[in-house]
This record gives structure tokens, sequence and C-alpha cells, in this order.
């Protein structure tokens, strides 16, 4: 019952940052905040162009790759749940309620992301193209789901 409880709390947490990253608006975003967003974005383009294009012979360095994005998608989250922790107060329910939404999407995609993931690293070579076709589009989904989610809010 607890994992459950706190597996809510976050999920609370994170879509509260959402809501929050959005009452800030892109005007109030500074130059270094843009190019930031801007780089991460291009860093894990770059990430998943390199995972795509690796056999299976190559399956530790796309493991590693993959590993490296969802890694730094988790850190970006964080980094969002923390500034939301500290607006969820003033955030009124109808925007708590958007943001919860926004979140258990971002979650679950997070989630099929997770599990590709887990097949990138145990696949057979019959499958790999697969399922490494397959850990792109979701991270590419999950990612699509944050930036808008921070557009939104």
């Amino acid at each position: 019952m607890k994992p459950q409880k706190s597996a809510t709390a976050k999920l609370v947490l994170i879509a509260a940052i959402f809501f929050a990253l959005g009452s800030f608006g892109t005007a109030a975003q500074t130059a270094a905040e843009k190019t930031t967003a801007k780089e991460v974005k291009e860093k894990t383009e770059q990430a998943l162009q390199a995972i795509s294009s690796y056999t299976a012979d190559q399956r530790d360095e796309a493991v590693r790759k993959a590993k490296e994005a969802l890694d730094d998608l988790d850190t970006r989250t964080d980094r969002l749940q923390s500034q939301l922790s500290q607006k969820w107060d003033r955030m009124d329910q109808a925007a708590r309620t958007k943001a919860r939404e926004s979140l258990t999407a971002l979650q679950k995609q997070r989630t099929v992301a997770a599990e590709w993931y887990g097949g990138l690293k145990y696949s057979s070579r019959n499958a790999w193209e697969d399922v490494k076709s397959g850990f792109v589009k979701s991270y590419h989904e999950v990612s699509d789901l944050f930036d808008k989610a921070t557009r939104e809010f």
C-alpha cells in the first residue's frame, strides 16, 4: 500500500511541476534556459539516432545510450517536480487536475519506454530491430509529452 501512495504522491508532484512551468510562460524563460532545453533536445535526438543505427552486435552501446536518455528525462522531470512543489499551494483545483492528467499520461508513456528499454537489454537477435524501433518510438512519444506539458502549463 505504501508504494502505491508514494507513486501517487510522485505523480501529483510531477503534474504540479508541469503546471507551474506553464505559469512561467515562454516569455519568462531566459535565453540560457531556452538554449539548455534546445541542447537537451538535440542531445537526446542524437542519442536516439545512434540507437537506431546500432546492430544487435552493438547491443551494449545501444543499451548504454538508451539508459542515458531515460536518465536524462528522469533528471529533467525531477527538476520540474522540485519547481512545481514550490508552486503547488498557489495552484487552483482546475490547474491541479490538469497537471495530474498530464502527469498520468507522461508516466504511462515513460513506463512504456522503460519496458522497451528492458527489451533492448534482453531481446533476441531476431527481435532486435523491432525492439530497437519500439524503444526509439516510445521515447519520442514520452519526450513529446514532456515538451507539450512544459509548453501548456
